[in-house]
């Protein structure tokens, strides 16, 4: 199971009328592809016959509730591209990038504690990210990293709880927020200018690998996206 992140509309998304890098490559390729997702999981796969403009009044529907249920706490009303003929962006940080960031986030506010060498994959029971999630990150200048699955392209400085269209519960937070911290976490940590986050990505993390390596290719693409999602008005999630 491959985890991905997309930037788009969440109408596109949800129509499956998208592919992530695995699926490009191996229709580019002619190799078959199977989306292998846990089970209760809505597969977004073929759905490309579901009528687009339904998907899209459910999904402006749902934003509203959400907007309406936050109120005052909002500066502007929840508001974003959901035009299904939108472009869409996205790229696939591998579950070692995406810990890799996480357990960056955590050690950076943690010095006393030694970082990985390697991400392991019980990385979840890291000593500074365990710390991190029993805390519910109230303690961190890194919610908007650590926390959501779903980023709105809407400034708020908190992260909520809500249903999406499937039923699934998830953390949601600011796109420009998370934006933010990822730039506070690279000048914090690696420094990495634009050209030196692109040498960053020239290989896929492997397991097993060093940790500093899989933060890198994480932190560089979770950047990358999060910039394309802000400057194309865009909701950013992950997909696994």
């Amino acid at each position: 199971m491959a985890v991905d992140l997309y930037a788009g509309p969440l109408t596109r998304y949800y129509l499956g009328d998208w592919e992530n890098v695995g699926q490009a490559w191996a229709r580019e390729n002619g190799v078959p592809y199977q989306v292998v997702r846990p089970e209760g999981d809505q597969n977004t796969e073929g759905k490309a016959q579901l009528d687009p403009e339904a998907i899209r009044t459910a999904i402006c529907e749902w934003r509203g509730i959400m907007s309406t249920g936050l109120g005052e706490n909002l500066g502007v009303p929840l508001d974003w591209d959901e035009d299904p003929a939108s472009p869409y962006f996205t790229d696939r940080p591998h579950w070692d990038g995406y810990a890799g960031l996480l357990l960056l986030a955590a050690h950076e506010e943690r010095p006393e504690l030694d970082p990985p060498k390697v991400v392991a994959s019980e990385w979840r029971e890291d000593p500074a990210y365990a710390a991190a999630v029993k805390e519910d990150f109230a303690n961190t200048e890194y919610l908007h990293i650590l926390a959501p699955e779903l980023w709105l392209p809407t400034d708020f400085p908190f992260t909520f709880r809500f249903m999406d269209l499937t039923g699934h519960e998830m953390n949601i937070g600011s796109l420009p927020r998370l934006l933010e911290q990822l730039e506070l976490l690279n000048e914090r940590t690696y420094k990495g200018d634009p050209e030196t986050r692109l040498a960053w990505r020239s290989a896929a993390p492997e397991p097993g690998g060093p940790f500093s390596a899989a933060a890198c290719y994480g932190l560089s693409v979770f950047l990358d996206l999060a910039e394309q999602a802000i400057a194309h008005r865009l909701p950013l999630k992950l997909d696994y």
